[in-house]
Formats: structure tokens, C-alpha cells, sequence
């Protein structure tokens, strides 16, 4: 049975992990690795494409191939140089697909080796806090290589050939902590001008710009002090693009750079810490550039009711500040917690090396902690909390306001389960219209239970339920399921289906202009009832032949069906009242590609149509990597991946049985051979 040694006993109270570690000592006649690392690569790939997917530019079938390498350099004072040239990251597990109703990006987690490495030592922006508030992440490396932030339009564009993702060029690395106690990150990336081939309707191909020139910088500097209970830091982050293309000067930012400090104090054997972040952006480019930032749905500086936002459609740099201040309990026996500060003003920007997906709000965020980390005669630990948020934007309206509960207990058998259940009562929300005027946020409950079995055991069953409402009559349920089964120590499977439904009245579609809508500010803000449904099937199979050879596989089908019905118009600012289409107000007609909507039937405002809204979405994502490790450090890839994406103007509630159909739809695929050599010294 698997067990656990400690060198001496570890108090359950006790904070710290790595700071009581042991020293290992006795080992000074080994053979010194090597400093010098250089790992060079060829890789071979042919990529297929689905009737659907072929153009002028993309053919059926097509033969590709790179070379690059690898840099790794060990410092002096325990630092790290890491190198790559033209990086490839094709063995790298693909991402999940999604169907997003939202205005807010969807966040990705990183998945690349490069980036992976010594990612801890680039945090910034986290205080020592048991409950925050949606903080931005400071330096989000998924942007570097992203795709294209530029798509070539027109209704005479018959076919465009575009890469997928914008390769890397180059990047460097230092990393480390010194003996004296300095712990340091530095990342500089290179991506090259991007061009897209396009053929218009007249028979003329063009090639237009579609990712500029860009680097990208991020400085991370810490000192530690007074035995590690005192922390100091700063960092920065800075993009700059070559602009010299005017359809990209009008769509991306020529600068963006975030600078900022932080501070961590602890005391009384680390039982109590202060900790604080203070950090400015500013965000330079043309100003189709500024007012699409002005008017993204986390700013919305275009709101009518707004009397502390201003619309400058002149303007040629934004700048903002982020700021939080955290006192924290914790370690001790029975209770921790913590109070936490945050503020972010209307300006501050981090998406172009960052994720963020709010500005403009201030908030207090509590959490008390009662635990009991002692076995007994029921449990082997188990402890009860309380959250709770209140948060308002700059011009003082009551956005958020959150209480939660929650429990955890870990039974003798070693099971763990926990229960949460969350009330945010009613506030005003000023997101809900996407740069309308404010409305009601209605009072919502949010539940949730998670069931884990013993981990020790060879097959690990997992359960996780959520439910959440709210009184106007929104609706979803979620269930999740895993099962974590290792039949070897060499083998290990995980299947994990995914189910989900979700009931919307608040869905919102589109905006038309009409000067009769005073009550409004002079724009209709259409709406919709919806009603939608999930399923997925995650797949992860990890095999170690041997410790030279290894296969990983992930496969994800995945369905997603939506039905909007009872178009309407929200009514009245600072409320939650709408007036349906054909009931209410106005007249709906269905015509071909959607709905024809008169506003007020035989009135005056024009009509407008609302495309059609309905879908069903089906998509595989998979990848199989079989490794062999033909020499320490040097390694020969074997890699499939494949998508399939099949998306229908009508919505399929069997999203069951669409999963199955996933399989046998059309996709892209790519057969890869990489080869790669470990030279040192």
C-alpha cells in the first residue's frame, strides 16, 4: 500500500511545505551534469484537410516541414539561460472545444513545455487571500503565439489561406533564485509578420496582414528577507509591434506595457500576513484601436448612464491602475481567513500579454475558516467556511454582492467530500446590455457537491453536481463525472463524461439604433429566451512501456445544442423588465437566414432582422504521442491529432447521440514526425 516518510513529523497546523524540507548532504563526489544544452530537431508532417476545409490555398492534402532547437545554459548564482528557435509544439495535447454565449473570452490553460517551465517564477498580482475577487492574470503566455488577431473581410472574398496560429521566431528564458535569496524571470519572444493569401471575386489574390511584427517582454524580479517572512517585488511586462500596415494598425495596439510592485510580510511563525499589489498599464495605438478597448464588454466606457465614463473617440492611449491589499490568517490549529482589498479602475488594460475580464470595479472579499485537521471517530479532517464579496463600480452602483458556504470533510475510508452553497441577493449589473445602461442583476443561488473516493486505490471514482438559479427563471445544471483508473503502475486511463443543461431568459442578441427609444437611450437592446445543452467525454490515456518509450492519447467528443425562442427588448434602465416581440410590442416574422422584428407594428421605428440564432455544435479534439527516448535527452515523436467540427443553423437536443456522430464526421488531420538530438557538454 502506498505510504508516506517524513524525515520528522509535520504539525498539521504548521504553515510552509518546501521551506521544511530537508538538506541532502554527503554528495559532493558526483559527476556535475552538463551546463551547456543544445537540442536540435527536425520534424516531417503531412496534414489533410475535409472537402469543406479546401480552398485555392489549402489543398486536400499537404507536406510540411521545420527545423529548430533548443537552448539551455546553466548560470553562475543558480540561474538558468533556456533558448528556443522556431519552437514546435505539435506534440502538445489540443484544446477543449467550447460554445461561448458570452461576451468574455474563454480562458486556456497553458499547455507547452517552454512556457511551462519555471512558470511559478513569472507569478504577479496574487496576495496572500483565502477569497478574491476575478484578479487579472498579469502574464497570460498563451498570447505569445496566439492566432491571428486579424481575419481578411468582404463580401467579394471567395477563399483566404491562414495559419491557424502564429508561429514563435524566437524566445529566451532566465530563471532562477540565487543563494542570496533573489528569485528572477525573464522572458523576452519574437513573433514574425503574419500574412494571409486572399482571393476575391474579380480573380485578383492578394496578401494582407493579418499579425504584425511583435515582441514581447516580461521582467519578474523577488527578494525574499528576514528568514522568508518578508517578500519584495516588481515587474513588468511590455509588447511592441511593427505597425506599418494600416489595416493592422486599426485593429491591434502598438504598445502595451504594465509595470507594478508587490509585498508579502509575515509574522508570529508565519500565522499572520500583509500582503499588496500596486500596478499601472497603459495601452498606446491608433483610435479605431482605443475606442474597440473603450468599448469592450469588461469597460463599456460608451454606457449612457455612466457619469464617471467618458467615450473619447479621439483618444490614442488608455491607462488604469490595479490595486490590492490582503491581511490573511494563515496557520493555527482551528481558524483561518482573510480580508482582501481590491480595485480596478475604468482604464486598466492586460489583455495583450495578460487575461482580464473586468475593469471598473472595487471590492471587499471576506473568508472565515473553521477546520479540524485531527482524525476522530467519524473523519479524518474536516472544516466549514464562509465567503462573502461585495463589490461596486467607480461610479458607486452595487455590482456584486456574494455569500457563500461551504464544507469539506475527509471520511475515515478516505473519501473526500465537499458541499458549497452560494446567495448573491439582488444588485444593479452593468455588463448585462454590453454598453447599454444598467440594469437589475436578479437575486440567484449557486450549490454545488463533490465526491472523490479513496486515492490510494487503483480505480478513483469522482462525482461533481452544480446548480444554479435565479428568481427570474434562469436555470442550469451541470453533472461531471470521472473515473481514474490504473490497472498498472505503468498504465493509467481516464474517462470523464460531462453533462450540462442550462435555461437563459436573459440571453442577450443584438442592438439596433432607433432615436424613438428614449427610454433606452436610443438603441434597442434585443433579447432572448434560450435553452441549451451539453455533453462531452473526456479521454486521457497515459501507457509507460518502458523508460524509454511512452504513448499519451487524448480524445474529447463534444455536443452543444442552443434554441432561442421569445425575442424581446429590455424596457426600463436600473430594472429586469423586457417587452416580447408579438406580445408586448411589435410585430416578429420569420423570413429566410432568421426574424424580421417591427418594433412597434404600424409605428414609425424601422424594422431589423436577428439573424438566425439556433445551432447545434459537433467537434472531436484528439492527439495520440507516442515517444521514444532513443538515447537520454534525445527522442523520436510519433503524433496524430485531428479536429472535427460540424456546426448546424438548428438546434439537436439529443447532444448524446450528436457526440457519437462526432466521430464520423469530416475533420482535419495531421501525422507528424519529429527528431530530436541532446547535445551537451
Amino acid at each position: 500500500m502506498p505510504a508516506r516518510a517524513a524525515r520528522s513529523r509535520s504539525p498539521a497546523n504548521a504553515p510552509g511545505f518546501v521551506s521544511r524540507f530537508g538538506t541532502l548532504t554527503g554528495l559532493d563526489s558526483l559527476r556535475p551534469p552538463s551546463r551547456t544544452e543544445f537540442i536540435p530537431y527536425v520534424r516531417a508532417q503531412v496534414e489533410t484537410q475535409p472537402p469543406a476545409g479546401r480552398n485555392r490555398f489549402t489543398p486536400g492534402q499537404a507536406l510540411a516541414g521545420a527545423v529548430g532547437g533548443d537552448l539551455r545554459v546553466k548560470l553562475p548564482q543558480s540561474l538558468t539561460l533556456t533558448a528556443t528557435l522556431n519552437p514546435d509544439f505539435g506534440q502538445v495535447e489540443a484544446d477543449p472545444a467550447v460554445v461561448n454565449l458570452t461576451a468574455f473570452e474563454v480562458f486556456f490553460q497553458e499547455r507547452r513545455p517552454f512556457f511551462l517551465e519555471n512558470a511559478d517564477g513569472f507569478a504577479f498580482g496574487d496576495t496572500r487571500t483565502s477569497n478574491s475577487n476575478d484578479p487579472p492574470s498579469f502574464f497570460y503566455s498563451r498570447r505569445i503565439g496566439r492566432a491571428p488577431q486579424r481575419r481578411p473581410s468582404g463580401d467579394d472574398i471567395v477563399a483566404v489561406g491562414i495559419n491557424a496560429q502564429t508561429p514563435i521566431a524566437g524566445a529566451f528564458k532566465l530563471s532562477g533564485t540565487t543563494p542570496s535569496g533573489w528569485q528572477i524571470g525573464v522572458l523576452n519572444a519574437t513573433t514574425p509578420h503574419e500574412h494571409a493569401e486572399v482571393l476575391r471575386s474579380n480573380g485578383r489574390v492578394t496578401r494582407e496582414g493579418v499579425e504584425p511584427l511583435s515582441n514581447y517582454h516580461v521582467s519578474r524580479l523577488r527578494r525574499l528577507l528576514n528568514g522568508g517572512n518578508t517578500g519584495v517585488g516588481a515587474f513588468l511586462s511590455d509588447t511592441r509591434r511593427v505597425l506599418d500596415d494600416s489595416l493592422l494598425a486599426a485593429r491591434v495596439a502598438s504598445s502595451a506595457t504594465v509595470a507594478g510592485v508587490d509585498w508579502e510580510h509575515a509574522w508570529r511563525n508565519r500565522t499572520y500576513t500583509i500582503s499588496g499589489v500596486l500596478s499601472y498599464s497603459q495601452v498606446r495605438g491608433s483610435t479605431a484601436v482605443l475606442q474597440r478597448l473603450q468599448r469592450a464588454n469588461y469597460r463599456s466606457f460608451q454606457r449612457p448612464d455612466a457619469a464617471h465614463l467618458t467615450f473619447d473617440p479621439s483618444r490614442t492611449a488608455l491607462g488604469g491602475h490595479y490595486a490590492a491589499l490582503s491581511l490573511a490568517k494563515t496557520a493555527g490549529d482551528r481558524v483561518l481567513g482573510s480580508v482582501t482589498y481590491e480595485e480596478t479602475s475604468p482604464g486598466f488594460e492586460v489583455n495583450d500579454l495578460g487575461f482580464q475580464v473586468r475593469s471598473d470595479f472595487r471590492t471587499v472579499s471576506t473568508a472565515l475558516q473553521y477546520r479540524n485537521p485531527f482524525i476522530n471517530r467519524w473523519s479524518r479532517a474536516w472544516s466549514l467556511g464562509t465567503f462573502s464579496t461585495f463589490a461596486d463600480n467607480f461610479g458607486g452602483d452595487q455590482v456584486e454582492q456574494r455569500y457563500a458556504l461551504f464544507g469539506e470533510v475527509t471520511l475515515l475510508n478516505f473519501w473526500e467530500l465537499s458541499l458549497r452553497n452560494s446567495v448573491s441577493p439582488q444588485t444593479l449589473s452593468d455588463r448585462l446590455l454590453r454598453g447599454g445602461p444598467l440594469a437589475v442583476r436578479p437575486r440567484s443561488l449557486d450549490q454545488g457537491f463533490e465526491l472523490t473516493t479513496d486515492s490510494r486505490k487503483p480505480i478513483i471514482l469522482s462525482l461533481e453536481l452544480g446548480r444554479s438559479t435565479d428568481v427570474a427563471g434562469r436555470r442550469q445544471v451541470s453533472v461531471e463525472t470521472e473515473i481514474d483508473w490504473r490497472p498498472l503502475p505503468q498504465l493509467r486511463l481516464r474517462l470523464g463524461p460531462e453533462y450540462s443543461t442550462a435555461r437563459a431568459v436573459d440571453q442577450y442578441v443584438q442592438r439596433a439604433l432607433d432615436p424613438r427609444a428614449a427610454a433606452t437611450f436610443g438603441a434597442r437592446y434585443v433579447f432572448a429566451n434560450v435553452q441549451q445543452r451539453e455533453a462531452r467525454l473526456n479521454t486521457r490515456l497515459d501507457w509507460t512501456f518502458s523508460p524509454w518509450l511512452s504513448l499519451q492519447l487524448f480524445l474529447q467528443p463534444f455536443a452543444s445544442a442552443g434554441q432561442f425562442s421569445r425575442f424581446k427588448e429590455f424596457t426600463t434602465p436600473r430594472a429586469f423588465r423586457f417587452a416580447e416581440y408579438g406580445v408586448d410590442a411589435g410585430e416578429v416574422t420569420t423570413v429566410s437566414g432568421g426574424q424580421r422584428i417591427d418594433p412597434d407594428g404600424a409605428g414609425p421605428s424601422p424594422a431589423f432582422i436577428v439573424p438566425t440564432q439556433d445551432f447545434t455544435v459537433r467537434a472531436l479534439r484528439g492527439n495520440a504521442v507516442l515517444r521514444w527516448e532513443y538515447q537520454p535527452g534525445s527522442a523520436l515523436f510519433f503524433v496524430w491529432s485531428q479536429q472535427r467540427e460540424v456546426e448546424l443553423e438548428v438546434a439537436n437536443f439529443g447532444v448524446a447521440n450528436q457526440v457519437g456522430r462526432a466521430f464520423a464526421d469530416p475533420g482535419r488531420h495531421v501525422f507528424l514526425i519529429k527528431y530530436s538530438k541532446w547535445i551537451g557538454r
